[in-house]
């Protein structure tokens, strides 16, 4: 009996048919065996009266007996059989099923677009002055930093000049100094000069000097006065000598500093182009750097689909090679014009990579909106099946489920449209659909809820 169950709960039709042929053999057998016991029953009964005489009237007695007991054990054989079959099709297990109620919703279907990774900033490295390569201390793929040294010119003519510019500088420190102090003497001069014209004047009042020694302290004060007036003049002077050596000392540093190529931003090495002993040419590119801390997507999309791209909306991009998850896409860029000679319009797309494993020249979809309904009846797409060439679902009456037809519209391979069959508020079959036929009593159990991590 254990194995009949067990072939029974495999849930497979040809097991349950098996079951029962197994169990109605069984019940067929012990039908059998009591009709074995039938005529040794009744070779029994006939000993019995041989061997007893009993009077008339107890003979009956005994023989009715004897029937009552034969009759019993036909009907328990009979009610056993019966038993047997019932118990067979109550220990079939029902099919399981998942519901779920019937709503609106919308759907939505996407088309892939294909591009390249690239760095959102590419830096093309051009010295600003010719001259002998000295030395190149970056290689192609290695990562720099902002400020860092990538190539050196022979600047030693830029380090003469700036040398000589330098000397000027120092030297027109050292004139405005000396007028400096100059403007120092002839201030305390003029200041001892008006101080003795004070006191010739009391004596001059006093009638103790001349009238010409008077004079001469103020001639004094004069001559103090047009000194100071020199001596400015000469700070004046020597201070825009500062000035102009400063700009010159300045421009020949940074005529200096063009000498020495830096990194402007960092990112990694994509091209070096120069080698020492070149002779680097003004303009011509010599490195070029990938700024990777911010990637982008470049995309080509059809007229078919643009209508469907704003700037400043999201998008999934999918990178095949580092994950199955999609990647969060800015839309920066939507050209107004198409590509010369397609029909395709560039968009940008700045990625989010919050894991740091992107890189540049891997390769991306976006997938874009290629059709969108709104308020429609949706199921999911596996709750469709096809019975007899005919698609339809399941739903639920009463502990029964129901076939009912229906008709399809778009289908994103999530969730699918019902344009025919469905009003809403059905409980739908979506698990245990494949197995069951229309009219099946079927067994509800709780749909799991538990969502997978994106």
């Amino acid at each position: 009996m254990n194995e009949d169950n067990n072939k029974v709960l495999n849930g497979t039709e040809d097991g349950v048919q098996e079951a029962l042929a197994d169990r109605n053999a069984a019940a067929e057998a012990s039908v059998s065996e009591a009709n074995a016991m039938q005529p040794e029953l009744e070779a029994k009964l006939a000993a019995a009266k041989a061997d007893i005489a009993p009077p008339k009237k107890s003979v009956k007695i005994f023989i009715a007996t004897i029937i009552i007991l034969i009759l019993l054990i036909i009907v328990r054989i009979i009610m056993l059989q019966m038993t047997a079959q019932d118990d067979t099709f109550e220990d079939i297990p029902l099919t399981n099923v998942a519901v779920q109620n019937v709503e609106r919703g919308s759907i939505q279907i996407t088309a892939p677009v294909s591009s390249r990774i690239e760095a959102a900033n590419t830096y093309n490295i051009t010295p600003l002055v010719s001259g002998e390569v000295k030395s190149v201390n970056v290689t192609a793929g290695s990562f720099v930093v902002a400020g860092q040294v990538l190539f050196s010119i022979d600047g030693t003519q830029a380090q003469l000049t700036y040398n000589s510019s330098k000397l000027q500088y120092e030297n027109a420190k050292d004139s405005y100094n000396t007028a400096q102090v100059s403007v120092s003497q002839a201030e305390s001069g003029l200041t001892q000069a008006k101080n003795s014209l004070d006191r010739m004047q009391k004596l001059y009042d006093a009638g103790t000097i001349s009238k010409s020694e008077l004079e001469q302290a103020e001639n004094a004060v004069t001559n103090a006065n047009s000194a100071l007036e020199q001596a400015k003049s000469s700070l004046l002077q020597a201070q825009n000598g500062i000035s102009s050596a400063q700009n010159g000392m300045d421009q020949a540093a940074d005529g200096l500093k063009n000498y020495t190529v830096t990194a402007p931003a960092a990112g990694y090495v994509s091209a070096v182009n120069v080698k020492v002993g070149d002779i680097s040419s003004q303009g011509q590119p010599s490195v070029v750097i990938s700024d990777t801390s911010v990637l982008e997507l470049n995309a080509n999309v059809s007229e078919y689909l643009i209508s469907s791209v704003k700037k400043g909306e999201y998008v999934d991009v999918y990178v095949s090679s580092v994950s199955d998850k999609p990647f969060t896409g800015l839309i920066t860029n939507v050209s107004e014009v198409p590509s010369a000679g397609a029909m395709t319009y560039p968009v940008t797309v700045r990625i989010s990579d919050p894991t740091s494993k992107l890189k540049a020249g891997m390769f991306a979809e976006i997938h874009l909106s290629s059709e969108n309904r709104e308020n429609v009846i949706v199921v999911p797409s596996g709750a469709v099946v096809t019975k007899e060439g005919q698609t339809c679902v399941f739903i639920m009456d009463g502990k029964k489920v129901k076939q009912i037809p229906v008709k399809v519209g778009i289908d994103n391979g999530t969730i699918v449209e019902i344009t025919e069959g469905l009003k809403g508020g059905e409980s739908l079959v979506v698990k245990g659909q494949n197995y069951v036929d229309n009219g099946d009593k079927v067994n509800v159990v709780k749909q799991n809820t538990e969502k997978k991590e994106k």
